[in-house]
C-alpha cells in the first residue's frame, strides 16, 4: 500500500486527509482501512488527531479559498506529522496548494501521496506519488453491469475489485536513518 511505502521511507507520523467523512464513500472507507492496516502491521499507533476528514466542507474559491485545508495542514504540522496520505489526488492537490501558502516545502518538510493517478497531478513543480487505478476499465465494467441490470431488471449490489499500482514520484522524501 501507499502508506507502507511512506513507512518504508521512514515516516511514522502519517496523517490521513479526505474531503469527505470516512462513511460517505466506500472508496474512502477502503483507503482509510488500508491506512489503518498499514500502520497497525508496522506497530505504529493510529492517532485520531492525525485523521482529517471533511476538510473541503467549507471550500469556496470566491470567499475563503482553502482556509479549512490550510488550517488542517497547519495543525498537522504542529502535531509533528511528516507525511500526509490523501484519499484522492484532488485532495492531495489542495493540500499541496495549502503547503505553498504556508511556505511548507514538499517533500523536504512534508511528503504527500494521492490516489487515482489523475493526469494533472504535477503541481508547483512536484510530481505526486500516487496509486494508479485503471479508470477506463472501471467505467467499462460499470457500464456492463448497468446494461445487465436494465436488461434483466434485477437489482443488487456489485463489488468490483481492480488491480492498482504504486506510482513513485518526487512528492515523498526518504527520512529513514537507514539510508
Amino acid at each position: 500500500s501507499i502508506v507502507n511505502y511512506l513507512i518504508e521511507n521512514g515516516h511514522e507520523k502519517i496523517a490521513f486527509f479526505s474531503d469527505v467523512t470516512i462513511d460517505d464513500k466506500s472508496s474512502v472507507r477502503d483507503r482509510f482501512k488500508g491506512y489503518c492496516s498499514a500502520l497497525a502491521s508496522n506497530n505504529i499507533p493510529i492517532r485520531q488527531d492525525f485523521i482529517y476528514t471533511n476538510i473541503a466542507k467549507n471550500f469556496d474559491v470566491e470567499t475563503d479559498g482553502i482556509y479549512l485545508i490550510v488550517k488542517s495542514v497547519s495543525e498537522a504540522i504542529e502535531r509533528g506529522i511528516t507525511a500526509i496520505a490523501c484519499s484522492s489526488d484532488g485532495v492531495a492537490l489542495l493540500v499541496m496548494e495549502a503547503c505553498q501558502s504556508l511556505g511548507i516545502s514538499i517533500p523536504e518538510r512534508l511528503s504527500i501521496t494521492g490516489f487515482d493517478d489523475l493526469s494533472d497531478t504535477q503541481k508547483l513543480g512536484i510530481d505526486l506519488t500516487t496509486v494508479h487505478q485503471n479508470l477506463y476499465a472501471m467505467g467499462k465494467e460499470s457500464a456492463n453491469i448497468l446494461i445487465k441490470l436494465i436488461e434483466n431488471k434485477k437489482g443488487g449490489k456489485h463489488n468490483m475489485i481492480f488491480p492498482v499500482s504504486l506510482i513513485k514520484r518526487n512528492s515523498v522524501k526518504n527520512i529513514s536513518r537507514k539510508s
